[in-house]
């Protein structure tokens, strides 16, 4: 009885917008700070995959001198190319790991292993000592070996509690 009345009844649809107002701005509010996120995390993507071309590219010029080139330059200006190339990867690793949006690592058992070896494939890889293929694939190896010996089981109950979710 107290609804019916017209006083009450206004008060409701006055409620009703201003919860989809609300909602309004709250869906708003999200969207633009999801497409700036994207926006952020694609810009450091690029800067990322730029820097790693790069250190290709360098490794690349360095690995395709000719002999009589090789002959002129001294061991040392052959150290300074592949340091060059090895610490521009260390400079994108760097500033990877100093990324807001990829600075929490993997939420696993011996995650300094795992990364390990991909870091050391990756190096191999700008070395030219071994091919793109066969890093990854070494790397699979090694992970999967790390895994059968952590155990999946464990690796996943870890994981969910780092998650705050039930073992």
């Amino acid at each position: 009885m107290i609804f019916r009345s017209i006083r009450w009844q206004l008060q409701l649809w006055h409620g009703l917008i201003l919860v989809c107002v609300l909602m309004g701005f709250g869906v708003t509010a999200y969207q633009l700070e999801r497409a700036t996120r994207f926006r952020q995390i694609d810009q450091e993507l690029d800067e990322r995959l730029t820097d790693l071309h790069r250190s290709r590219d360098l490794n690349q010029s360095a690995s395709n001198t000719n002999a009589n080139e090789r002959d002129h330059l001294t061991n040392n200006s052959d150290n300074e190319t592949e340091e060059s190339g090895i610490s521009s990867y260390g400079s994108v690793l760097a500033k990877s790991l100093s990324s807001l949006s990829m600075r929490t690592p993997l939420q696993v058992l011996e995650y300094r292993k795992y990364a390990e070896s991909l870091d050391a494939a990756v190096l191999s890889c700008l070395d030219g000592k071994q091919s793109a293929q066969d890093s990854l694939t070494n790397t699979a190896k090694k992970w999967t070996e790390l895994a059968d010996r952590i155990g999946i089981k464990e690796q996943a109950k870890a994981w969910r509690k780092a998650q705050g979710l039930r073992s």
